[in-house]
C-alpha cells in the first residue's frame, strides 16, 4: 500500500475534516474520500473496513500506511481526546507549513541540478571531440601538453560512462545496505541527519516546529502530561525520543516542577520560556508560538543555505570557464611559439 503524497496528504484530512465537521458518520466520510481518491481507493478501502470492523481510525491509516508517523499521532491524540475535528484542524496547518518548506527546499536545489547537468554535457562533449583532437595534434607535433589542458583531461576523465554506471551501482548498493542497517532503529538515524552542515540546520528546526506543534496538540486536547510525554516519546525520532522519556519518568514520579533540557536538543532561551509558562498554565499557547519561532529559524537557515549556494556556484562555475578558456587558448598560443 502506497503513501499518500503531499498534496493529497492535505486532501484526504481536509475533506475528512469537513465531513465530520458536517455531521456525516465516519465510515461514510471514508466511503466519500475513497471515491474522492481513487488513485488510493484500495487504501483507503483497507481503512474502511478495518473502521467498520471496531478498530480505531489512527490505527487504520497506520496499518494502510496512508499517512506518515506525525500525522497520525495527532490524528491518534485526537481519538483519544474525543476531538478529532480540531486535531485534524491542527494536521492540517501543519502539512500546509511543512509542504511551503519542502517547495522551498525543492526550489533551492533546482539550480545547482541544472547546474551540475550543464556541466556534465559541457564535459562529455569535451571528453569525446575536443580533447580527443588536441591529443592527436600534440602527438604528431611531438610536443608535450599544456598543463591547463592536463587538468581539463583529468576532469573530463571522471564523466567517462563506466565510472558513472559503477558509482551508480555502488550508490544503489549502499543505499541498500544503510536502509535494512537503520530499517530497525531509524530513530538514531535522524541523529546523524541533524548533524549534516547548512542542511541538518534545516530539518532539525522543521522537526523542532513539528515536535512542538503536536505537544501543544496534545496538552490543547486535554491529555495529561504523562501520557502526552509517552505519546511523544513513542512518536519522535532521536534526540527527541530520548529526551521526552526522561521527562515521562519525571511526571510519573511527581517531579514534572520543571522542563529540563536533556541532550540540549531544544535553545536555552525555548525552555526557560517553557518552565515560565509551565507556572503559569500557558504551555499550549507558549508551545505554538515556540513552534513558529522554529518555522521562522527553519526558513531563515534555507536562506542561508541559498545565500551560500548562489556565490559558491558561481564561483565554481568562474573556475570551470577559466579552465575551458586556458584549456582552448593555451595550446593554440603553445602551438603558435612552438613551430
Amino acid at each position: 500500500m502506497k503513501q499518500l503524497k503531499s498534496n493529497d496528504k492535505l486532501t484526504f484530512v481536509l475533506v475528512l475534516r469537513y465531513l465530520l465537521e458536517s455531521g456525516i458518520p465516519i465510515i461514510h466520510a471514508i466511503n466519500i474520500l475513497e471515491k474522492t481518491l481513487s488513485n488510493y481507493s484500495k487504501s483507503i478501502a483497507e481503512v474502511r473496513k478495518m473502521v467498520s470492523n471496531g478498530n480505531p481510525l489512527f490505527y487504520s491509516i497506520q496499518k494502510s500506511n496512508l499517512l506518515g508517523q506525525f500525522e497520525t499521532s495527532i490524528i491518534k491524540i485526537g481519538e483519544n481526546t474525543e476531538n478529532l475535528t480540531y486535531a485534524l484542524k491542527k494536521l492540517e496547518d501543519l502539512l500546509v507549513k511543512r509542504q511551503n518548506l519542502m517547495q522551498n527546499l525543492i526550489k533551492s536545489m533546482i539550480f545547482p541540478l541544472i547546474f551540475v547537468s550543464v556541466l556534465s554535457f559541457i564535459m562529455i562533449i569535451f571528453k569525446n571531440l575536443i580533447i580527443p583532437a588536441f591529443n592527436n595534434l600534440y602527438f604528431d607535433l611531438g610536443i608535450e601538453a599544456p598543463f591547463a589542458f592536463k587538468i581539463l583531461s583529468f576532469l573530463t576523465s571522471i564523466f567517462d560512462i563506466k565510472v558513472i554506471l559503477f558509482l551508480g551501482f555502488n550508490m544503489i548498493v549502499i543505499s541498500f545496505i544503510i536502509y535494512n542497517l537503520f530499517k530497525s532503529n531509524l530513530k538514531s538515524f535522524y541523529r546523524y541527519v541533524f548533524m549534516v552542515p547548512v542542511l541538518g540546520k534545516i530539518f532539525y528546526s522543521a522537526y523542532v516546529a513539528l515536535v512542538l506543534n503536536l505537544w501543544a496538540v496534545a496538552l490543547e486536547s486535554g491529555l495529561p502530561y504523562s501520557i502526552t510525554f509517552k505519546i511523544l516519546e513513542d512518536e519522535t525520532v532521536e534526540p527527541f525520543s530520548s529526551f521526552f522519556a526522561k521527562m515521562y519518568d519525571r511526571s510519573k514520579r511527581g517531579e514534572l516542577y520543571e522542563i529540563v533540557n536533556f541532550e540540549n536538543i531544544f535553545k536555552s532561551v525555548y525552555v526557560k520560556q517553557m518552565n515560565i509558562a509551565l507556572e503559569s498554565g500557558e504551555l499550549p499557547f507558549t508551545l505554538k508560538k515556540l513552534a513558529e519561532m522554529a518555522e521562522i529559524e527553519a526558513n531563515s537557515a534555507l536562506d542561508t543555505f541559498n545565500r551560500i549556494l548562489e556565490p559558491l556556484m558561481a564561483t565554481l562555475a568562474g573556475a570551470i570557464t577559466a579552465i575551458l578558456c586556458l584549456s582552448i587558448f593555451s595550446p593554440i598560443m603553445y602551438i603558435i611559439r612552438s613551430i
